[in-house]
């Protein structure tokens, strides 16, 4: 089952490339009847990327998909943290300029906090390999 669900996880990362922009981020959202595309970059869609596109390298070996990982974080670094009062910023418009709430119903250290814990604790574990 393990093996089954490995493979099918590669498979959506895969497909999820289509979203990834030069820059390192992600889109995720387009309107299948027109079209559309939401191209507001969300701070949680972000981090959920570096963690997905990890584990995608992880299972696969393919360091497109570790590039992927790096791309976005760099990305995330970059625009979403607010190194100045702290937080971080819920969203990055095409052009990069960071808005939006960083404490409400939907905004929480939740998913900031996971990815952080999870990306330090494999990179420890990898070195341990090495």
């Amino acid at each position: 089952m393990l093996k089954k669900v490995e493979e099918v996880s590669v498979k959506i990362a895969e497909a999820v490339i289509k979203g990834i922009q030069p820059d390192g981020s992600l889109i995720y959202e387009r309107d299948r009847a027109t079209g559309r595309v939401n191209d507001t970059r969300s701070w949680w869609a972000q981090v959920e990327t570096i963690v997905g596109y990890f584990d995608a390298w992880e299972i696969s070996g393919d360091e497109k998909f570790l590039d992927i990982a790096i791309n976005c974080w760099n990305y995330t670094r970059d625009h979403f943290i607010d190194k100045v009062n702290g937080g971080w910023f819920e969203v990055v418009s095409p052009d990069g300029v960071p808005r939006g709430d960083k404490a409400a119903t939907w905004t929480c250290p939740y998913h900031t906090g996971r990815m952080e814990m999870e990306i330090m604790e494999r990179v420890e574990r990898l070195q341990k390999r090495e």
